[in-house]
């Protein structure tokens, strides 16, 4: 196997068992959906030791609740994201916890072997919000 892709073995593992059980299953779905019932009747009697069967409707009412599901699953996770968003008038939507703060002066950007010295690259920072419309209030009221 590859050496720099470890992971790569589970997931063709997981992949081909995905597969195998969804075909089986499918296999399985049509025998029940298309066999007539003495058939089904002798399968049961001489290979099997179940007694119930479901009824021969949910045949046609499986395939209608899988469409269903992947219509009304993606409504029901774009409906879970706008829940979990920050309100529109929230300050969360633009400033959090993960941002980065840009210095207040250019003097306190040194690097971190001499301070003394400035970087010569700004350093990649969030900008505030209110610093950028001050900007741009000066720029029009120029």
């Amino acid at each position: 196997m590859i050496s720099f892709l470890p992971h790569l073995r589970q997931r063709q593992t997981c992949g081909y068992v995905t597969f195998l059980l969804s075909n089986s299953l499918f296999f399985v779905y049509f025998l029940w959906a298309l066999l007539p019932d003495h058939i089904m009747k002798h399968i049961d009697d001489n290979y099997t030791t179940y007694y119930y069967y479901p009824p021969r409707e949910l045949a046609g009412y499986i395939p209608a609740y899988i469409s269903l599901l992947f219509v009304f699953v993606p409504i029901l996770y774009m409906g879970l994201n706008m829940l979990t968003c920050p309100k529109v008038d929230s300050i969360d939507g633009i400033w959090d916890t993960r941002s980065n703060a840009c210095a207040e002066n250019e003097n306190e950007r040194g690097n971190a072997n001499n301070s003394n010295q400035i970087d010569p690259l700004p350093t990649i920072c969030d900008e505030d919000v209110r610093s950028v419309n001050l900007r741009i209030r000066q720029q029009l009221s120029k």
